[in-house]
């Protein structure tokens, strides 16, 4: 009996789970950059 090779379904699987996680991370990375400095520019307005 041979034991399919599911090498290329795990990477798969990991490369779809982990693309739009780091994506995320970084579009939230980048939003908290923005407000940060748009908190900046409010504070010193008053």
């Amino acid at each position: 009996m041979n034991i399919p090779d599911t090498t290329d379904f795990m990477i798969l699987g990991f490369t779809v789970i982990f693309v739009p996680m780091i994506i995320y991370v970084i579009s939230l990375a980048t939003r908290y950059k923005k407000y940060k400095a748009d908190i900046i520019y409010l504070e010193n307005e008053e």
